[in-house]
């Protein structure tokens, strides 16, 4: 309801003004996450609901480099993810991902930044506290790793057992402790596994792992268990013409 009022003190006629208020379409960007990167074919996935009963009429999803035009992508609307062939980008940290939807009413966007990056990570130190480990001994490694463009996002270690020469499987690899720089291009990590092992010689093996998931060449360490005590071998005693001689199983032979 509107009404004026003059210097006078004069009140206009009131006047009804219909409105409606809509609350915008909730989006979210699933992946990309914020600031982390793609390569090859990526999985692009977001969420798109309306706010109320209104039913969505447009959801788009878009791109650029820098402060270019947005490029439509050739998404099905009715779908939540898209698979795109990013393979022929240029390498880069400024690009932008935009979501937007309406209901006929409101609008709403939902941007992500992201990188392009196609160069692995490389790990630029790694050491073993102690490379022989007794009984009560745990084997405890740091190291640090880079990477110049989409930065390190985790650290990953493997122990092999040299006896078995197994491949690596997927399954393997346990993720390190990042202790400084996650998503940085300069990481440090560390790495402790307290479980026993049995005595014999490992090789434990790390590699980085960047924003866009590309793996670092590996590195690796030998470790030798070594949890039984030594034994004192045989040995000849000589006394007054009789000779104890003990062999190498503790067996004393007396002559």
């Amino acid at each position: 309801r509107l009404t004026a009022t003059d210097a006078a003190g004069n009140t206009s006629p009131v006047t009804i003004v219909d409105g409606m208020y809509d609350d915008p379409p909730v989006l979210t960007i699933l992946n990309p996450k914020p600031f982390r990167a793609l390569k090859g074919v990526a999985l692009v996935s977001w969420s798109a609901k309306s706010a109320n009963s209104r039913p969505l009429q447009k959801v788009s999803l878009s791109y650029r480099k820098g402060n270019g035009a947005f490029i439509s992508l050739p998404i099905d609307p009715t779908q939540d993810h898209y698979s795109w062939d990013v393979s022929s980008f240029a390498q880069g940290k400024d690009y932008e991902l935009k979501l937007s939807a309406t209901d006929g009413i409101a609008s709403a966007t939902a941007v992500a930044d992201f990188s392009i990056d196609t160069v692995p990570p490389t790990v630029t130190s790694f050491t073993v506290a102690h490379p022989v480990l007794g009984p009560r001994d745990v084997l405890r490694a740091s190291g640090s790793a880079a990477d110049s463009l989409s930065g390190v996002e985790y650290v990953e270690f493997s122990l092999q057992d040299t006896a078995t020469h197994s491949p690596i499987k997927d399954s393997d690899w346990n993720t390190a402790l990042i202790t400084k720089g996650f998503l940085a291009t300069a990481t440090d990590f560390s790495i402790t596994y307290p479980t026993q092992l049995n005595d014999g010689t490992y090789q434990l093996v790390v590699r980085a792992v960047d924003a866009a998931g590309n793996n670092s060449p590996t590195v690796s360490k030998n470790i030798t268990v070594d949890t039984t005590p030594p034994h004192i071998g045989s040995f000849t005693i000589t006394e007054g013409g009789a000779h104890v001689l003990p062999d190498n199983q503790g067996v004393v032979s007396v002559y």
